[in-house]
């Protein structure tokens, strides 16, 4: 491909392809209960009814995951694309820890994720056509990062567009996560500083609902 043609695919193009290098990434997660009957419902009409049953995870237990993230830097490494610039994202994201439940390619385990806001369009379009998330667009207010000495700042909100009474769209505020005292921000208090970390307070609170034995590499292959 000569540069001419290059520049002719830069132009028509709403997104940089992947892959790419996210740089100084914030994420913050929270466990949060849930409606065991909505999730799998969720996940019938987007698994097993899309499919005609070839594909059938179900939820395992009823909590799920809120997580808040940011990312001041987004570069495309894809051949020819690395000097092109880069974009900031700020997101928030519902993920779902499910089973598969037929025998069929596919890991046992995964995570779902049915929902995800950006504030960035080429994010937008970037997710769902490279990736098939399901992003759509959201008012993003991530925190200062949480510490020992500003938890009080640790406040995260999302907004989305939606219709008011006089069907004009505006932001309506969706989701709103903040502490509720000195020390909590999660369930038992403590404060996750790894995915590991992360991923052993979900494995203890699905514990109290199921008897699989969850295992973080067979999740993340």
């Amino acid at each position: 491909m000569n540069n001419r043609q290059l520049t002719r695919i830069r132009r028509a193009r709403e997104q940089a392809p992947p892959p790419y290098r996210c740089t100084d990434v914030r994420l913050w997660a929270f466990l949060a209960d849930a409606n065991h009957e909505a999730i799998d419902t969720l996940c019938a009409d987007l698994f097993r009814n899309a499919t005609e049953g070839a594909v059938d995870y179900r939820p395992i237990g009823s909590h799920v995951m809120l997580s808040f993230g940011h990312i001041p830097k987004i570069t495309s490494q894809a051949t020819g694309w690395a000097g092109e610039g880069s974009i900031a994202e700020s997101h928030a994201a519902i993920w779902i820890l499910v089973k598969k439940h037929h025998i069929g390619a596919g890991p046992r385990y995964a995570v779902f994720n049915p929902f995800m806001w950006v504030d960035n369009p080429m994010s937008l379009v970037a997710g769902r056509e490279f990736f098939g998330y399901n992003k759509t667009w959201g008012e993003i207010s991530p925190a200062v990062e949480p510490t020992s000495n500003n938890r009080d700042a640790a406040h995260f909100a999302l907004s989305v567009l939606g219709n008011d009474a006089k069907q004009l769209r505006v932001a309506t505020p969706l989701m709103s996560i903040a502490p509720v005292n000195d020390d909590v921000l999660n369930i038992d208090g403590s404060w996750w500083d790894s995915i590991t970390n992360a991923f052993d307070h979900l494995r203890e609170s699905v514990a109290t609902e199921t008897q699989d034995i969850l295992n973080l590499t067979e999740i993340a292959e």
